[in-house]
């Protein structure tokens, strides 16, 4: 049984071994809407039942996540368009679960994101060279630091093999957390794996041609990945220029 209201608040009834997705699939699976499903949205999930059931978040080919919510619990997750979540129990359960949009307040980046990537990270550097179009790719290292502000990393990349090639770079927030590096936010997500996905958009330059230069930061614990990728102006499709993945 599902009651579904025009705010986006659904009260979910699952009943023993039963699937629920948030969009039907086939048969034997009801479905509670998601009226934000065309952009990123927020689910917040309240387990107003007994017993313990699990939801899985993955997108059109494969799983994202899986996360137990117990009884009295609630959990709020973001949800990237085109993702589902799907609710599993194996005993009687009963879930509130209501959707919200993302406001743009929630895309500002903070200090408190900069600084889930202090410390040291070993990886890799691949590139694409601009004279035959092939990718390279080679050792990196890197230090992270806090700089003159918390609104300020100081990056120092280290290449094992190539060590004149080693330099400093910044990583630098607006105030209002609205640009980095001078660069307009484009967004910021949080992941199912809990990492921060950080897009920059600008208009410039790359190899002397005018272009969408797009910057992607993926940060966490664990893992971190800095993207440059680029559409020329005569182009509708996005190339990766260089990528940095790092892990600790």
């Amino acid at each position: 049984m599902i009651t579904l209201n025009v705010s986006g608040q659904s009260i979910l009834e699952l009943k023993p071994s039963q699937s629920m997705s948030i969009i039907g699939k086939g048969p034997g699976q009801d479905a509670a809407i998601n009226p934000y499903a065309d952009t990123d949205s927020k689910a917040v999930i309240e387990n107003i039942g007994k017993n313990t059931f699990t939801i899985r978040i993955q997108d059109k080919k494969d799983y994202k996540k899986l996360i137990s919510v117990g009884p009295s619990e609630t959990k709020e997750l973001d949800l990237l368009k085109g993702y589902e979540i799907y609710f599993d129990s194996e005993l009687y359960a009963k879930a509130n679960l209501e959707f919200m949009p993302v406001n743009m307040s929630d895309r500002a980046i903070t200090p408190e994101d900069l600084k889930t990537i202090l410390g040291n990270w070993t990886g890799s550097l691949t590139y694409i060279n601009y004279g035959s179009g092939e990718p390279y790719t080679m050792p990196a290292d890197l230090i992270v630091e806090q700089g003159k502000s918390e609104n300020q990393l100081v990056l120092s990349n280290i290449y094992p093999n190539e060590p004149k090639a080693n330099g400093k770079g910044k990583i630098s927030i607006s105030k209002d957390g609205k640009k980095l590096n001078k660069e307009d936010l484009k967004s910021k997500q949080i992941l199912p794996d809990g990492n921060i996905k950080i897009t920059t958009e600008y208009l410039g330059k790359d190899n002397r041609k005018k272009a969408l230069i797009r910057n992607i930061y993926i940060m966490g614990e664990e893992q971190l990945i800095i993207r440059k990728e680029v559409k020329f102006m005569d182009s509708g499709n996005w190339m990766i220029r260089n990528e940095y993945k790092f892990t600790r």
